[in-house]
């Protein structure tokens, strides 16, 4: 058990926001057929707004996540979930991955000022690649190959290095990782 409450909180430590911020591969927009109008787009915010608002989003990530573990934890404790270890484990690590998707997603319909468009886009990219790790992470935990894991976390970690240049320059400071990746 005690193990298995490190590996969740290298998992809290990997979400940093949407943390590695979160989203798996790019979805196109909605498709519109011809007849209907495009909605109007929205204004552009202000980089300070832009922040703030993408720090608002990482916090809520940050107290989603955390609030699963524990009450994953909690259903593993009480006995109330069974299985293997990696199957648990795995099972967890999924369900964070699907919240930082859905942050993620709020963050990439965020408009940053024209001038900063190009650098919102690395961040975004750069968090959605790290994000797409996620299935084969999913995988080597539940075949227990810690290994392997290690390995596909560092590499979403490398991923993600644009992203958290980003962070660090602008001051998105909820959306940032506390270290570069957890070996449990």
């Amino acid at each position: 058990m005690k193990r298995f409450c490190v590996v969740l909180v290298g998992l809290l430590v990997l979400a940093g926001c949407a943390g590695p911020g979160g989203g798996g591969p790019s979805e196109p927009p909605p498709r519109q057929s011809g007849a209907q109008e495009r909605a109007p787009e929205k204004p552009r915010l202000t980089r300070r707004q832009l922040v703030r608002r993408a720090n608002r989003i990482c916090a809520d990530t940050g107290t989603s996540v955390e609030r699963l573990v524990r009450r994953e934890t909690k259903a593993i404790s009480s006995g109330a979930r069974t299985g293997s270890r990696s199957e648990l484990e795995a099972d967890v690590i999924k369900k964070i991955f699907r919240v930082l998707r859905s942050y993620q997603r709020k963050l990439r319909r965020l408009r940053p000022p024209e001038a900063d468009q190009a650098q919102w886009d690395v961040f975004n990219r750069a968090r959605t690649r790290s994000l797409a790790a996620a299935d084969a992470i999913v995988k080597a935990t539940r075949s227990g190959d810690r290994a392997k894991r290690r390995r596909l976390i560092r590499r979403s970690d490398r991923l993600d290095a644009p992203a958290n240049f980003i962070v660090q320059t602008w001051g998105l400071k909820r959306c940032a990782f506390t270290e570069k990746s957890f070996t449990p």
